[in-house]
């Protein structure tokens, strides 16, 4: 069982993106939330703020607004 999941993850290592796309909308979406910062995860505001957030998220409800506009 080893040796199969050995061959399955390099075969699929060699081969994921293949036929992978970025869904419709996604290249809109990303530029939207380009300068845009949350607060949950790695960064606090003023950090978010140092480096050019325009606006603040501070909860994950906020991002569905820019993502329905």
């Amino acid at each position: 069982m080893s040796k199969t999941i050995e061959l399955f993850s390099k075969k699929y290592d060699k081969n994921f993106l293949n036929k992978t796309r970025p869904y419709a909308g996604i290249k809109q979406l990303l530029n939207e939330l380009t300068n845009r910062g949350v607060l949950w995860g790695f960064r606090d505001y003023n950090e978010l703020k140092k480096y050019g957030a325009t606006y603040i998220i501070e909860k994950p409800e906020e991002l569905l607004k820019f993502v329905q506009e």
